[in-house]
């Protein structure tokens, strides 16, 4: 291998080892101080990252596609079931609107987009052999993209919705900017939506964690022997 073309592999390998080492000391932090968290109130002092325990509300109300509530979010799934291995998602599609936090401090808004939600409201209907649209579920057959054409293709098929809706106590992890109170997803910082404390986050921030503590030292070796043999040869 010419030195030239040695030194670019060493060096692609030490950029990645050095990225997934700081990704590694990133979610140690991180899983330390989500440890440590304990629900405040919105207007609470304290750090920016935090826990909060309240009520969702919000404007203008949206209407889930399916079973048209009125609600803050929705998100919903079309299954189709097969013989054997993992249903095939035929559609999915979710909408936010303006959402709000409100406990006994005060209200914060929700900039909802990026969040990861763990709904308390969960709905589920299944459809074998249909012929027709309903006429009540037009807009949700338009909404997931299937026509009536399919339908013949489609034995059966299972619906998932679910909602966040006005009245709903929830919990928000999320990073507070005070002026005024928004809770939002900052860099490399969780926001998540959810009816229960833990949704499984630390689980998974463990998996990434022990992921890149075992990348960043293979690559970083590889680094380091490529640059070993550039340099003998």
């Amino acid at each position: 291998m010419p030195n030239g073309v040695a030194l670019a592999v060493a060096a692609f390998f030490l950029l990645f080892g050095l990225l997934a080492l700081r990704r590694a000391v990133d979610q140690a932090r991180l899983i330390k101080t989500l440890r440590a968290l304990e629900p405040v109130g919105v207007r609470d002092p304290g750090p920016a990252l935090r826990l909060v325990r309240g009520t969702l509300d919000g404007q203008p109300l949206l209407q889930s596609p399916y079973q048209a509530r009125p609600c803050l979010y929705y998100f919903f799934r079309v299954l189709e079931p097969r013989p054997s291995g993992a249903p095939r998602v035929l559609a999915t599609g979710k909408e936010w609107t303006l959402a709000t936090v409100s406990d006994p401090t005060g209200t914060a808004a929700i900039e909802p987009w990026t969040a990861v939600v763990a709904s308390p409201r969960r709905f589920e209907a299944s459809h074998e052999n249909l012929k027709h649209i309903p006429p009540e579920l037009a807009t949700f057959f338009e909404r997931a993209g299937i026509d009536e054409k399919h339908l013949p293709r489609l034995r059966s098929f299972v619906v998932h919705e679910y909602t966040l809706e006005p009245g709903d106590t929830a919990y928000v992890l999320g990073t507070l900017d005070p002026t005024p109170p928004r809770l939002y997803r900052a860099k490399r910082r969780p926001l998540v939506v959810s009816s229960e404390r833990d949704i499984g986050l630390l689980a998974t921030l463990k998996n990434e964690l022990l992921l890149f503590a075992i990348l960043a030292p293979l690559l970083l070796a590889a680094a380091v022997a490529v640059a070993l043999v550039a340099a003998l040869a």
